[in-house]
């Protein structure tokens, strides 16, 4: 899954989109796309297929553009959590993918100066969670195994609420952030 998500953020020489590269310029069309108005990447996801029927069914999704977004793990067997799952047509507080949008059009404004520190905010953050999530994984095998499922989906669940949360707090932090410089 790491390997697909470096994929998924692929802008070829750098971490983000450079202003001025035009449709007639091949480097325009990148898998993490900036191209107003042609289309732009909403969102990610890397699903990962268990090897045994007793590991939990994961994907990893990241809202909005991957290159300045986060990957998180998220369980067929566990509720998506509000933040995740929504988002209107007008920008909300509660919708993690307005708050993504938010950071991207930041770091749009001086990608040399932000995407980098962004970037490696997250890289850090995820790599914490690839950790975390194998653990948690291991735990709700065990219980499916033991043939307790109602336990193994609160784990889950719980895992990626917490997640979450922590991706939300430090999601405002660094569009605050940005947003003041």
């Amino acid at each position: 899954p790491a390997m697909l998500m470096v994929v998924l953020r692929d802008h070829y020489d750098g971490p983000m989109h450079q202003a001025g590269i035009g449709p007639d310029d091949a480097r325009y069309y990148s898998v993490c796309m900036h191209a107003d108005p042609v289309g732009t990447t909403t969102a990610s996801m890397v699903a990962r297929l268990p090897a045994h029927e007793d590991e939990p069914l994961c994907y990893w999704g990241s809202l909005g553009s991957p290159c300045t977004g986060v990957f998180l793990p998220y369980y067929v067997d566990a509720e998506l959590p509000g933040v995740v799952s929504h988002g209107g047509r007008e920008p909300a507080e509660d919708s993690a993918w307005w708050g993504f949008k938010k950071l991207l059009s930041l770091v749009e404004r001086d990608p040399e100066r932000h995407a980098r520190r962004v970037r490696s905010f997250w890289d850090e953050f995820e790599q914490a969670v690839f950790l975390q999530a194998a653990v948690v994984e291991q735990e709700a095998a065990r219980l499916r195994r033991r043939d307790d499922p109602a336990s193994a989906k609160d784990v889950l669940g719980n895992f990626v609420r917490a997640r979450v949360s922590e991706m939300m707090q430090h999601l405002a932090v660094l569009v605050r952030e940005l947003d003041a410089v």
